[in-house]
């Protein structure tokens, strides 16, 4: 979670992105202002809209529960919609910054059960090594 945090970071000042509504701030927004767009390389709470953070952390949780826990898939489907959805109906971030912080957790959450299962493996490895020796 928290290379991805940097990495977020790091694009949401590549992109400069306006918010949709003014929440914290007094920053430019759609909705108050008139203001839309990229503002590339442009940093500042005002300009970090896309990706959005929210929707990369419920993915990156959301994947890695996903193929550790199947049975419980339903409800991380309702759970994810849900603050998904919260997140559009308050105006909090445009439908494509949500894609991009999905895009980017469900990448991020695919390396982490990757290194997971490595680790999860190696370490089962050396357990049965040491009981048959």
């Amino acid at each position: 979670l928290s290379v991805m945090f940097n990495f977020k970071n790091t694009l949401k000042w590549i992109f400069g992105r306006t918010w949709p509504l003014t929440w914290t701030g007094n920053n430019p927004s759609l909705i108050k202002d008139n203001v839309f767009g990229f503002n590339f390389f442009h940093g500042g709470i005002g300009y970090a809209s896309f990706p959005s953070g929210h929707a990369t952390i419920i993915a990156i949780v959301i994947t890695t529960l996903w193929a550790f826990y199947p049975k419980w898939r339903w409800l991380y489907i309702i759970i994810g919609l849900a603050i998904i959805l919260s997140l559009l109906a308050t105006n909090y971030h445009f439908v494509s910054d949500i894609i991009g912080g999905l895009t980017l957790g469900i990448i991020a959450g695919l390396y982490a059960n990757y290194f997971l299962r490595l680790h999860l493996a190696h370490k089962t490895n050396a357990f049965i090594n040491r009981t048959n020796t």
